[in-house]
């Protein structure tokens, strides 16, 4: 005696792509989500034989972005000057048609710390003195360079062209605040 075996072949079927926003499920095989991937699910017919399901989602990622500004000076955000620390949110239409977010952190560098006023230095003219800058600063830039040994170091040496001279000091920290 003989028998006849069929074997029917298993069925792969991909449904294609589901594309969302984060932040808004969809159903994939009856369960909300929004986190991206491919969903598989196996299903047997009534011959015994198994079924893939596969569907793959899409997320649109809400975004955000750091921006540090020294103070006073403005950055640009969303096309205008921001003057304020915070975060700073746009929402836009994806090409889905669901929103998504683009939020701008701006935070302010530390400025650098100087004393307000000016120190008074005495000396017999015609000799010279050393200048005390801060340390700890990535630039220094004294003005005017008349009579200063450097005027890029933290302490130059003065030997003033005149009786009484006024030097200014510009410091820079590493973030580039002044």
């Amino acid at each position: 005696d003989s028998v006849a075996v069929t074997v029917f072949p298993t069925d792969t079927v991909h449904l294609g792509t589901v594309r969302t926003c984060a932040g808004t499920p969809v159903v994939i095989f009856g369960t909300p989500t929004d986190v991206p991937g491919l969903y598989t699910q196996l299903l047997s017919n009534a011959n015994g034989c198994d079924s893939l399901i596969l569907q793959n989602l899409d997320v649109t990622p809400n975004t955000e972005e750091n921006l540090s500004r020294c103070p006073p000076n403005p950055v640009i955000v969303f096309g205008a000057p921001v003057t304020v620390a915070g975060t700073y949110c746009q929402t836009f239409e994806s090409s889905i048609g669901c929103d998504s977010t683009h939020c701008i952190v701006v935070s302010d560098f530390l400025l650098p710390d100087l004393p307000d006023e000016a120190d008074t230095i005495y000396f017999v003219s015609g000799g010279s003195v050393a200048l005390p800058g801060p340390s700890g600063y990535a630039e220094y830039l004294w003005m005017p360079g008349d009579g200063l040994s450097c005027t890029t170091c933290p302490s130059p040496t003065a030997t003033p062209p005149m009786d009484t001279m006024t030097y200014a000091l510009e410091v820079r920290t590493e973030d580039g605040c002044a």
